[in-house]
């Protein structure tokens, strides 16, 4: 599992949402990993565990709803650093401050003619 979280990291997109669902719950006898090391193991990570049984049905609507919740929760957090980057920064507009500009006549002489030079 460490293996395949370092890869889903390293060559999935940025913000990969992920679940992990352990199969086969009906089968308890065969059972090759304890539910209290999994999900031991997804806590670590911070990782959402639902066990499932594909034969039973047990869990599997459950899954999907977690899925979707993942999903929806990211979705929100993206929409909201979208719309915070939109807002214009102020922050270096300071209150009561005047700008003056000089403007003062040049003559071109590329061009032949009298310009306006601002800011100088």
């Amino acid at each position: 599992m460490n293996t395949w979280l370092e890869e889903l990291r390293q060559y999935g997109p940025p913000g990969i949402n992920i679940i992990i669902v352990g199969n086969k719950a009906d089968l308890t006898e065969e059972r090759k990993v304890k539910f209290f090391e999994a999900n031991e193991f997804c806590d670590k990570f911070k990782i959402p565990y639902v066990e499932v049984s594909a034969k039973s049905g047990v869990n599997v609507s459950n899954m999907f709803e977690n899925i979707t919740s993942i999903m929806v929760q990211k979705e929100n957090e993206l929409d909201a650093k979208r719309k915070k980057k939109k807002k214009i920064d102020k922050s270096h507009v300071s209150a009561n401050k005047s700008i003056t500009l000089d403007k003062k006549n040049y003559y071109d002489k590329d061009s032949n003619h009298i310009s306006k030079k601002c800011c100088s």
